[in-house]
This record gives structure tokens, C-alpha cells and sequence, in this order.
């Protein structure tokens, strides 16, 4: 990959990701933009098939415009989407963390595409309780995130998404926008309005090479998929100027359902990220797979059997739109 490619777009973004790297210590830029990371962290490789075309895992994402807004729902409303084995993280007072994140992967070796994911930080086996820390349950051994949205908008990416790692995607309508103030991301499906989310480019930087770990249900097996990351991003807490409306999509009268909070607990604009998405490997197994949503079907299937409708309305005195 050219040195150029990996930090582009406008001067101001270019030169703030300079003075980034030489504010945390990085040497040559060429290891930030991931040369030796994809040779270092490749692992071994594979082939699938996929909708009669065939693709080598794992996948290099080379250049990615991320950014991701954390918000709170409910603790037991969430609690029954997850299968058995995933516990939500444990706030306190029925309230757990939801993440709703933009990926334009603008670079890889499956093309580029575009995702928005809806995610819920869990712990695999074991349940912490509340008097332990959010921080401190990030490092439990079972963190991770459940994948309860994945909506892409390319056919390959959709079918090797489920077919492979069970990921609850399904064909949407996104758009990405990218100035230097912001990053913001249009999601609708089917002629209805899902979500937009938009993140302000600003927030105290940080350096995070830590792997990206996600959990979904492909059969009766619970895969975790551990994704090796290099990432700068810029934590803003409290996400002042995070903007997050709510469209009249069924996804989002289930997150209303949820009860999404009205203000995020922060929110992350990545300056830099590269990542390596293998196979994962099953750590439990489960009574029903988590399927998602799919086009013109009317429920979700949750935990143990249970259904979590997501037709509905907003409750009462709920607005429909969140702005922070």
C-alpha cells in the first residue's frame, strides 16, 4: 500500500493525523499505515465460497472511515436478544452500554463496501456485577461485542457475512459523509428510514492496538471472532454534537423499544484504522441461532426461543428523534 493511501482527504485532517503520530510516539509513518501489521498479523489463510465466487480469509480492511456513538438501553431488554452464554455489561439501575458505529471500508480485499452495526458490549460465561466497573469488565477474558445489526450494502458482503461468521447482515441503502468537522452516516432499507448518526471529528486522542472481539450465532455454534486492529481514534466524552435520528424503520422502533438513551456516554472519531477479520471459532453452542433482522419477516428471534417484536411504536412521551 502506498504511503499516500491510507491518510487521505483534506490537509487539515492530513496534518492533525501528523501531529497525531508524533504526539503518541510512532516511528515511520509506514507502520502506522499498516505494512507491517498485515505481514506481522496476517495468520493463516483460507479459502470459501462464497455465492459461487471465491474469497481468501482473513480479510484485509486496509483503510476504514470509522466513528461510533455509545449509548445506554435497557439492561433486561437487551439481556433477551442475546443468546444463551452473553451477558450485557452490567451499569447498575437495568442499564447496559449499545454502540451504534458507521464503517466505510474504502479499502479491501473483498472491494470496497459500506456497514453500520448495532452492538452490545457483552461477557461470554459469566456475569459481572454492577459493583465492578464498565472499564473493568472490558477486561474480562469473555468480552465482547454481540452483533444485533449489520446492515451492509453490497451482495458479497452481506452472503459472506452470514454464510461465514453468522453476522445478522442484510442489504441496506447507506450513505457516508466525511468533512472535516464531522462524520456522518444515512441508513434506510426498503423505503423506510432507519438512522442517521453523525460523530464530531475532535476528542482527545488515543493510540488503541487492542483486537476488535465480536460474538454472533451461525447454526447452533457461538462464534467469537478475534479481529487484530491498529487504530487512532479521538474520544469525546459525553459525545457533545453527537447527532442520532431515529427513522420509522422497524429497527428503529426496536431500539426505541430498548430505550435507547436520549444522550451518548461518548463517542470515538478514528483518525487511522486498519484491521484483519479471520474465521472465528465456536466457544458455546446455542438452542436457536440469532438470524437478525431479515426484509418482510415480523419478529427477531431472541434468546432461548423468546421473540422480540420490532414492529411497534415509540412509548409514550419518547421522541422520535435524539439529538445531543
Amino acid at each position: 500500500m502506498a504511503d499516500d493511501d491510507a491518510f487521505s482527504g483534506s490537509p487539515l485532517l492530513n496534518g492533525a493525523t501528523g501531529v497525531v503520530r508524533r504526539l503518541l510516539g510512532f516511528g515511520s509513518p509506514s507502520e502506522v499505515e499498516g505494512q507491517r501489521f498485515f505481514s506481522r498479523a496476517a495468520g493463516p489463510t483460507e479459502t470459501v465460497e462464497v455465492g459461487g465466487e471465491s474469497v481468501r480469509l482473513p480479510i484485509h480492511y486496509r483503510r476504514t472511515d470509522v466513528f461510533t456513538a455509545f449509548f445506554t438501553a435497557g439492561r433486561d431488554a437487551v439481556a433477551r436478544l442475546l443468546p444463551e452464554g452473553l451477558h450485557p455489561v452490567n451499569m447498575g439501575r437495568d442499564r447496559t452500554p449499545l454502540a451504534i458505529s458507521g464503517a466505510n471500508y474504502l479499502d479491501s480485499t473483498i472491494g470496497p463496501y459500506g456497514e453500520v452495526a448495532i452492538n452490545v458490549p457483552c461477557t461470554h460465561g459469566r456475569s459481572a456485577p454492577a459493583i465492578v466497573s464498565v472499564a473493568l469488565q472490558t477486561l474480562f477474558p469473555g468480552f465482547g461485542y454481540f452483533v444485533v445489526h449489520l446492515p451492509v450494502n453490497t451482495p458479497l458482503a452481506n452472503d459472506l457475512g452470514r454464510s461465514v461468521w453468522g453476522y445478522p447482515k442484510f442489504l441496506a441503502e447507506i450513505d457516508f459523509d466525511r468533512t472535516p468537522g464531522h462524520q456522518r452516516v444515512h441508513l434506510a432499507e426498503g423505503g423506510s428510514e432507519i438512522l442517521s448518526l453523525t460523530v464530531p471529528q475532535r476528542g482527545l486522542p488515543v493510540r488503541d492496538n487492542r483486537p476488535w472481539v465480536t460474538y454472533a450465532t451461525r447454526e447452533t455454534d457461538l462464534l467469537r471472532v478475534t479481529t487484530p486492529c491498529r487504530s487512532i481514534y479521538q474520544v469525546l466524552p459525553g459525545g457533545p454534537g453527537v447527532r442520532l435520528q431515529l427513522g420509522d424503520h422497524r429497527i428503529a422502533a426496536q431500539l426505541r423499544r430498548l430505550g435507547i438513551s436520549t444522550r451518548p456516554l461518548f463517542s470515538l472519531n478514528y483518525l487511522y484504522h486498519a484491521s484483519i477479520l479471520p474465521a472465528g471459532e465456536t466457544v458455546d453452542e446455542v438452542d436457536r441461532p440469532y438470524v437478525g433482522y431479515r426484509p418482510g419477516q415480523r419478529d427477531l428471534m431472541g434468546r432461548g426461543g423468546g421473540e422480540t417484536p420490532l414492529a411497534g411504536q415509540p412509548a409514550a412521551g419518547q421522541a422520535p428523534v435524539i439529538v445531543t
